[in-house]
């Protein structure tokens, strides 16, 4: 086939005319219509569907303001909430009211933002037998601080030491210096990985763990006690303490999943500590995931130190503390410089009455009859650690 044949020679080829703009213009903007009234179309055919889904919401990229993440989409939360509705009985209940309470939080919750770490200060002094890892909070506030948002993260701490060196009060005090909420978990009383985790809506005590309850807060970095994790009881004590492995990881934790809720949330931001009496007795991939720091006994100067601020505390709530002197006879401070705290505080508003009693502004040490204890945290031979 002769291709020259039925190809037309250049000067048969048209040319090209410019382009009108005005018509130009008039074509791009029917174009714009023909596409808007497609898509209104279509939106309106997925609303008139009766077998749509919340699977066909788009996820809208948030941008939380300084300060706040995402705790959870509204795409995930409309597919928990579609199957919260298809349960029936106690379990729908169950389900809607804690989605309900998630929803009125908001999908967008705040999380610490690191203060200056002077804060701190009065805790050194209170439990000065705590200063390695007050240094340690106080180094990673100053390294928060330096981020343009100054959130504050603790890497998971695990406080080893013998009993009745108030590893549990200091975690309470340092909280409160935080202003953050605090969740205590007696992990030996914890039987089973669902206290924390949750557990299936389907059995008949399903619900939500103790893990979901911290998060349901406006702040959602609360400090995480996981007091006396060495004596992890009933199942967790059988090598089920993994369930921890995942919340102690942040990328994680990003995504967890409470079993009864199944919604996913941002639990990245909970700041975790434990404590132990025995290091030994906690499985090595779980030690292995803590930073972990030895509490020491105090030594007798820091003794002397922690039964003042005992004393202050005390001093500060009791409504009568006005009608004593507000100084404590250094024989006092003596006599109970072997006490636990709870003995301390116990015997100190004891000897308070006794010197009532006996029209007495000033306690002495005959004020302080005798030695409480029994049932303190530790034994009476252990000396003090905290303040009460």
């Amino acid at each position: 086939m002769n291709l020259n044949a039925v190809t037309s020679p250049p000067e048969a080829v048209p040319r090209r005319r410019p382009a009108n703009p005005d018509l130009a213009a008039q074509l791009r903007a029917v174009r714009r219509v023909i596409s808007d009234i497609a898509e209104q179309r279509r939106v309106q055919s997925d609303e008139s569907d009766g077998s749509a889904t919340s699977s066909k919401i788009v996820a809208k990229p948030v941008v939380p303001p300084a300060g706040h993440r995402q705790f959870f989409t509204d795409a995930d939360f409309a597919i928990r909430k579609e199957w919260g509705d298809s349960l029936a009985g106690d379990s729908k209940t169950v389900v809607k009211e804690h989605l309900r309470r998630a929803q009125a939080i908001g999908s967008i919750r705040r999380v610490a933002v690191a203060p200056e770490p002077h804060v701190l200060d009065p805790i050194s002094i209170d439990f000065p037998n705590f200063s390695e890892v007050t240094e340690l909070i106080k180094r990673r506030l100053t390294l928060s601080r330096c981020a343009p948002e100054r959130v504050f993260r603790l890497p998971p701490l695990l406080l080893a030491g013998p009993p009745g060196l108030g590893k549990t009060a200091y975690t309470t005090r340092l909280a409160q210096a935080l202003g953050l909420p605090y969740q205590q978990i007696d992990m030996s009383s914890v039987h089973a990985a669902f206290t924390l985790t949750g557990l299936d809506i389907g059995y008949a005590s399903g619900g939500p763990g103790l893990v979901w309850d911290a998060l349901q807060h406006e702040c959602i970095s609360a400090i995480m006690l996981l007091d006396e994790l060495d004596k992890a009881s009933g199942e967790s004590k059988d090598g089920r303490l993994t369930f921890l492995y995942s919340l102690l990881e942040g990328h994680s934790a990003r995504r967890y999943k409470d079993a009864a809720l199944g919604l996913s949330v941002d639990a990245s931001y909970l700041n975790w500590i434990a404590t132990c009496n025995e290091l030994d007795r906690i499985p090595a991939p779980l030690r292995s995931r803590f930073e972990i720091l030895h509490i020491e006994r105090p030594t007798p100067a820091q003794r002397v130190a922690i039964v003042h601020s005992i004393h202050t505390e005390l001093r500060r709530n009791a409504e009568w503390s006005a009608w004593f002197d507000a100084d404590l006879d250094p024989a006092v401070v003596d006599k109970m410089n072997e006490w636990t705290p709870r003995e301390i505080r116990r015997g100190l508003e004891e000897a308070y009455a006794v010197a009532a009693a006996n029209q007495r502004r000033r306690l002495t040490t005959d004020d302080l009859l005798r030695r409480p204890g029994g049932d303190e945290e530790g034994s009476t031979k252990s000396p003090i650690g905290f303040i009460g």
